[in-house]
């Protein structure tokens, strides 16, 4: 991991390894970063970043944050599967959940939902429920 504007970014090729996604027959991973944001990976030299111990190439791409969990989210990796159901199961109900009670409605277990009595509307984050 290497530090950008105080941001997190990650060595792709590591990242790539530790999630057991396929290299491209002629070498390399860029097949897994072409469909990331370009705000999402930047390529990135050795002599353009402070790189006490770690052991990197010359030149190398490295992926943000959600550049990384977009890779997650790709891999069948069994330690990325739990990751996956985590954020499919927990984390995504739960943003929906307090963002629908936010916004005065009620989520029926069921599907569905009703607004709130009494409940003053603030912006239309939430419509989409």
């Amino acid at each position: 991991m290497v530090t950008l504007d105080g941001a997190p970014w990650f060595v792709s090729g590591d990242v790539c390894k530790a999630l057991d996604l396929t290299p491209h027959p002629s070498g390399g991973y860029t097949n897994h970063f072409k469909r990331l944001a370009d705000n999402e990976k930047t390529t990135l030299t050795k002599s353009t970043i402070q790189s006490v111990g770690l052991n990197l190439p010359n030149r190398f791409v490295a992926v943000s944050e959600s550049g990384l969990y977009k890779l997650i989210m790709r891999s069948d990796k069994p330690e990325a599967r739990d990751f996956q159901n985590w954020v499919t199961r927990v984390v995504l109900p739960a943003v929906q959940s307090r963002l629908a009670t936010l916004q005065g409605w009620r989520l029926h277990p069921r599907g569905g939902a009703r607004r709130l009595r009494g409940h003053v509307r603030g912006p239309d984050i939430c419509d989409w429920v």
